[in-house]
């Protein structure tokens, strides 16, 4: 019994860290040294954060359209400082829905 209320606060404190990581993350006052280092996380959701966050620089940006995480390339396909570059890279990955959405928002793609 006692090892499975210490199991229970130490999953909560684990939560409550990556919980602390994502407010951070997706915060636009972040400064863009702590969004790269977030953008490294080996959590999704912070990860998720960055990529949606309007102040992360394009070089992370493009960085995380490589990510894994098909959310995570979904919210840099959004982000309006993404750079063209990483769109281009985006609407060619396999992932036929996402590319689509890339392809129809960015109209440099048409040229």
């Amino acid at each position: 019994m006692a090892n499975a209320k210490i199991h229970a606060a130490a999953t909560e404190t684990t939560r409550e860290v990556r919980d602390w990581r994502w407010i951070v993350a997706k915060n636009p006052a972040t400064p863009p040294g702590q969004l790269a280092a977030l953008a490294r996380s080996a959590y999704v959701r912070p990860r998720r954060a960055v990529a949606g966050n309007p102040s992360t620089p394009p070089e992370v940006l493009a960085a995380l359209a490589k990510d894994g995480d098909a959310m995570v390339r979904a919210r840099v396909a959004d982000n309006p400082h993404t750079p063209p570059e990483a769109l281009s890279r985006l609407a060619l990955q396999e992932d036929a829905e996402h590319g689509i959405n890339v392809a129809e928002e960015d109209d440099s793609l048409h040229m």
